[in-house]
């Protein structure tokens, strides 16, 4: 056998052993699911209820600019309602 063989026939019970201990290391690991789940929070959109919005009727919002004309469509507040509130609404033009 040549030595380049005996290297190879080596190496894979090696990085089996390897890859195997490592995934019990894993498994068995004081950080389970749970405490991961407590780290990574999870953002969930929540209603911001308001008398003064509607959603828009269209999917978009045309902002583009004007001269001296400001859109009560397009101001950030609004935009920040409709984002979690109106499910259809996909974005701004500008």
């Amino acid at each position: 056998m040549t030595k380049k063989s005996k290297n190879k026939i080596f190496l894979f019970p090696l990085t089996l052993a390897v890859i195997l201990f490592a995934s019990i290391i894993i498994i068995f690991s004081p950080v389970g699911k749970k405490s991961i789940i407590k780290i990574i929070p999870t953002v969930t959109p929540t209603l911001i209820p308001s008398s003064d919005y509607i959603c828009p009727k269209n999917e978009w919002i045309n902002c583009m600019p004007g001269p001296d004309i400001v859109e009560a469509e397009c101001q950030q507040d609004y935009l920040n309602w409709v984002k979690i509130n109106c499910p259809k609404f996909k974005g701004v033009a500008y």
